[in-house]
């Protein structure tokens, strides 16, 4: 009985590495596609907007980075009027499609989706604000 239960254990550690390591990367935001994700109300309310509010939104979003590194450490970064912009926390996989990311206190749930070989879809159900979801692209 011992034997099973080490394998068990084995088996479900292996399988947190493995996530953890399958999301280890640098990504950048695709802005293009990810207003192609937008739905309903969202995507009216965003294709409504004032160019120049549309302007300083592609400008913090398009290319922002998000840096998953190994050991659950994540890092991202901007650009807002002008200036570059940082900020650090943590990620971690919880079973095989859902990510959590915890900046500060707060602690965001994503339904991860790889439609391609270097895309990566993170859905995040819940959220509010017109990138709740969010399309990256493996940078490396």
């Amino acid at each position: 009985m011992k034997k099973f239960y080490y394998i068990i254990l084995l088996l479900c550690t292996m399988q947190q590495i493995y996530g953890q390591q399958a999301l280890d990367g640098i990504y950048t935001v695709d802005l293009a596609k990810t207003v192609a994700l937008m739905e309903g109300d969202n995507k009216q309310k965003y294709d409504s907007l004032d160019s120049s509010v549309k302007e300083r939104a592609r400008q913090s979003m398009d290319g922002r980075v998000f840096v998953f590194r190994a050991g659950g450490q994540l890092e991202v970064r901007w650009n807002a009027n002008g200036s570059g912009k940082f900020t650090e926390g943590t990620w971690e996989m919880k079973d095989k499609e859902i990510l959590l990311i915890k900046i500060g206190e707060q602690v965001t749930e994503y339904l991860v989706i790889r439609p391609t070989a270097t895309g990566l879809v993170l859905k995040n159900e819940g959220g509010r604000g017109f990138f709740s979801n969010l399309y990256l692209e493996s940078s490396e």
